[in-house]
């Protein structure tokens, strides 16, 4: 069912992205309900202050975007987020923009639209403290939250 098609996703990841993966630029966790979580970090994805793919990560997400191709029976929330340094403002309009540049890309690399969500949480999210650059740095990234379609769920 469900679960075996998005372990046999999660495997299939974690595979192609293996040197990404021991470099710690990718990290690929299960989560409930089936859910996989991809996180890119800011140091590998973007330049400071930016919304801009860094040209040197696009075979990374080329990588991802042939794996999302194959699994077509899965939903994708890209969730943008930075750490606490500016402005509450800037830093919405900048998750949101780095969201939908990686929305962008997969939609260029031949991943439908309906299977693409983006959003931006800016610094409301933080996975480690904004007090010390090694707590921003981990707060400063981009994840994709690869969830089954579900029969039952139409909508």
């Amino acid at each position: 069912g469900v679960g075996a098609y998005m372990d046999k996703q999660k495997k299939e990841l974690e595979k192609t992205l293996a040197p990404e993966r021991t470099a710690g630029t990718i990290q690929i966790e299960s989560l409930p309900q089936n859910a996989l979580r991809v996180t890119m970090t800011e140091q590998t994805a973007f330049a400071m202050d930016s919304a801009e793919i860094k040209p040197r990560f696009h075979s990374t997400m080329d990588k991802i975007a042939n794996v999302l191709n194959r699994y077509g029976k899965t939903e994708l929330t890209i969730i943008g987020h930075t750490d606490s340094t500016g402005t509450t403002q800037h830093n919405q309009a900048l998750s949101e923009s780095r969201a939908q540049g990686v929305r962008n890309y997969f939609l260029n690399k031949g991943v439908i639209s309906q299977r693409l969500e983006s959003q931006g949480l800016g610094e409301s999210a933080p996975r480690a403290s904004n007090a010390n650059a090694e707590g921003r740095l981990l707060n400063r990234r981009v994840e994709i939250v690869i969830e089954p379609v579900v029969a039952d769920q139409a909508g």
